[in-house]
């Protein structure tokens, strides 16, 4: 793919997905790698045409002893391109042993980015996730066991606790990132730590899905992308129709706060399907997310609801109930 092909690839999928609107501010992602390095070239070329004004976001995470260097990188990248940089340094990663070190460094980003969203009053941030990287979620997800929300993987747009996050290289490949750099003669940082297997991600990037790609199927990668879009489409429309079956149902009066009631007669009449996002919307609604909420809690309201007595309870994680009563199904949060 040419260079000039590359970019209209990258501004009409941008358009299609509807990722930007004419006068947005974008903070963009980068970290110095491949991908980060060309997605912001990328939009440096698409300025103009796509009205975006655009700034510099970089966390040096003090976890490699490259880290510094590539802070440097990215400071002279940002003073080539005349765009302003923010910098923010992750003094104590280490220390912090709650979680998988690279979950505690994607919550530290996502916070950085949020307060700086605020701050340059931008609209969103971009990031340069792609093809191979929507495959491989796919794959740790369907091997760690996922429904139909999670295939949908990583999306084009969304939101996230708040913070509008736009992803326009997932209509490319890895190489094709590759080749747009090389064919600019630009250059880049490497990640010691993206070929150590002992990071999940990396033994499924460089075990599983390339004998998947050598061995069954070269087109492996478009394949589980495919799958991810079309799941995504599915979920969309089963979300709206969950969403108004909820709002159908659920009752309003006599309501205390922390808790949802839904009419049991109705619900029970619902497909499973709409049952299991109405549980999670109720869920979502007390909680304001649904973390830790399994297919297995969703299949035990199931058989409360069916083979249990009135008053009888599912216990939830986050400190919730779910209630069988004669005419309601209450989900509340103890006080």
């Amino acid at each position: 793919m040419k260079t000039g092909a590359f970019v209209h690839n990258i501004a009409d999928y941008a358009r299609s997905h509807q990722l930007f609107q004419v006068g947005d501010k974008v903070l963009v992602g980068v970290s110095g790698g491949a991908d980060s390095v060309a997605l912001l070239r990328c939009l440096y070329e698409l300025k103009y045409e796509l009205g975006l004004q655009l700034y510099i976001a970089h966390v040096n995470h003090k976890l490699r002893k490259s880290a510094d260097d590539d802070q440097v990188f990215v400071e002279q990248i940002a003073s080539s391109l005349s765009l302003p940089v923010y910098i923010d340094v992750w003094k104590n990663g280490r220390k912090d042993h709650k979680g998988s070190l690279e979950e505690r460094a994607r919550k530290y980003r996502l916070a950085f980015f949020s307060d700086l969203l605020k701050k340059v009053k931008a609209h969103k941030v971009a990031l340069a996730h792609h093809q191979n990287d929507l495959a491989e979620t796919v794959l740790m997800r369907i091997l760690r066991g996922t429904g139909l929300q999670g295939l949908r993987a990583i999306q084009p747009k969304v939101r996230i606790d708040g913070l509008m996050v736009v992803r326009p290289f997932l209509c490319c490949l890895k190489s094709d990132i590759v080749r747009y750099l090389d064919q600019k003669k630009m250059s880049y940082c490497e990640d010691e730590t993206n070929t150590d297997e002992r990071f999940y991600r990396n033994k499924i990037r460089h075990g599983l899905l390339h004998e998947l790609r050598e061995q069954y199927n070269p087109q492996i990668i478009p394949i589980l992308s495919g799958l991810a879009n079309s799941a995504a489409l599915d979920y969309d429309f089963i979300a709206q129709q969950a969403h108004r079956s909820y709002k159908q149902l659920k009752k309003q009066s006599g309501v205390r706060k922390g808790q949802v009631c839904l009419d049991k007669l109705l619900f029970q009449k619902k497909h499973p399907c709409l049952r299991h996002m109405m549980i999670r919307l109720a869920v979502l609604e007390i909680c304001g997310h649904t973390r830790a909420i399994t297919l297995k809690h969703i299949e035990e309201i199931d058989h409360l609801l069916i083979h249990r007595p009135v008053k009888s309870l599912v216990h939830l994680p986050h400190g919730l109930d779910v209630v069988s009563d004669k005419k309601d199904l209450i989900l509340r949060q103890k006080l």
